[in-house]
């Protein structure tokens, strides 16, 4: 993590921006899976895992009275089956995220910073992914369906809408590399793998 990162600090509570998963229900009609899926998110999947941070007292997966939501760490459960997976994971957790999307799931999109050195790149994104889309620009977090807002009354950007230091990359996995274009050829540089 470089220094201009470390003023977003631990919290892994950071929403996507609507303009980067509605492309997905644009273009595929749907999102399957949410597998970091928080009680702040907005991203409309048909199932929904919740982040551990939300469940206190729950140590092993389970359904919630919500027949969409499942309750555990979103690495606990099948993802084949659900149709497209849509994951912006726990960025202070991201290889496991990156193996799973390598070992599961019928096709998945995974949202994260495009750290292209790091070892889950090499060992897991490069050799099984489909497709690369490195975004124009970085990334812009809500919460509650509101812009994350810097809160520091001494920053020059103080009460403005946050946007990353770093940029972000979408990978693919899967056989519609058509539809991963068309959903973002706008947003960035696609490279099909």
């Amino acid at each position: 993590m470089g220094k201009s990162e470390r003023h977003f600090g631990t919290n892994d509570e950071w929403c996507t921006e609507p303009g980067i998963y509605s492309p997905i229900v644009r273009v595929w009609g749907y999102i399957g899976l949410d597998p970091c899926h928080s009680p702040a998110s907005r991203v409309p999947a048909r199932t929904r895992i919740w982040l551990p941070s939300h469940l206190p007292l729950t140590r092993a997966p389970m359904i919630a009275p919500d027949a969409g939501l499942l309750i555990g760490d979103g690495l606990q459960f099948r993802w084949d089956g659900h149709g497209i997976v849509f994951d912006n994971c726990r960025y202070s957790d991201i290889g496991p995220f990156a193996a799973k999307h390598a070992e599961e799931g019928d096709e998945s999109i995974l949202y994260i910073p495009a750290r292209t050195g790091a070892g889950y790149f090499h060992e897991y994104i490069w050799p099984t992914a489909s497709a690369v889309c490195f975004l124009y620009r970085g990334q812009k977090f809500e919460t509650y369906g509101q812009p994350c807002v810097n809160t520091n009354p001494k920053s020059k950007s103080y009460g403005k809408s946050m946007q990353t230091p770093w940029h972000s990359v979408l990978i693919y996995w899967g056989e519609n590399t058509d539809k991963f274009y068309a959903a973002y050829h706008d947003q960035g540089e696609v490279i099909e793998l």
